[in-house]
């Protein structure tokens, strides 16, 4: 279960999002990486999105160059809704509990445990320990047994760590994107080229 949620998300942070920044900006998946570089390691030391914040701020606007209006504007908003990392999580941590007690999410229970994902981790505090409460309202919901949230929590810290870095880096690749479409991309520096451009 743990290696199974672990590497879900290690595809996100090093495969996924560098290539969807790559493809919508024209920044290369090295560069993107090496810019997330301290926000993914401080992601994972205090597994909070919210204290993450000044180091992603910096990320997009110094390594990066995001302007700070999109920075300012898309950071905090994406540190409460963004929750990727969660979204991924709380599935399959439902999931594996629904098998662990021989009983699997059948088909007619895929919509509303998709439904109440979004939900959920719209509403997931990015906080230590956010998305554990999520997967105890989720069993709720579909009507799992709860004792099953005993498995989750206790490895809860070793899965929120990389639950966290996803969520961060996702905010860092969504803002990026953003301002490549908005033109907010080196106008801080008065630079009219991206990142990749400047390196290649």
């Amino acid at each position: 279960y743990v290696a199974l949620v672990v590497a879900m998300l290690v595809f996100w942070i090093f495969f996924f999002y560098p290539m969807a920044v790559s493809l919508a900006t024209g920044t290369s998946p090295k560069t993107f990486l090496r810019a997330t570089r301290e926000q993914i390691l401080f992601s994972l030391s205090t597994a909070s999105s919210n204290a993450t914040i000044p180091v992603t701020m910096r990320t997009l606007t110094e390594k990066l160059q995001v302007s700070k209006s999109v920075a300012s504007f898309g950071v905090p908003l994406g540190a409460t809704m963004n929750m990727s990392g969660v979204s991924i999580y709380i599935a399959l941590a439902t999931m594996f509990v629904a098998n662990a007690f021989g009983q699997p999410i059948n088909t007619a229970d895929i919509f509303t445990l998709g439904l109440t994902i979004l939900l959920l981790s719209i509403g997931a505090g990015g906080v230590p320990g956010g998305g554990v409460v999520m997967v105890g309202v989720l069993l709720h919901q579909l009507g799992l047994p709860p004792e099953g949230l005993a498995i989750i929590a206790a490895v809860d810290r070793i899965n929120d760590m990389f639950c966290t870095s996803s969520n961060v880096v996702g905010d860092t690749a969504v803002n990026t994107i953003v301002a490549k479409t908005e033109g907010e991309i080196g106008k801080e520096e008065g630079v009219d080229a991206e990142p990749a451009q400047a390196n290649a």
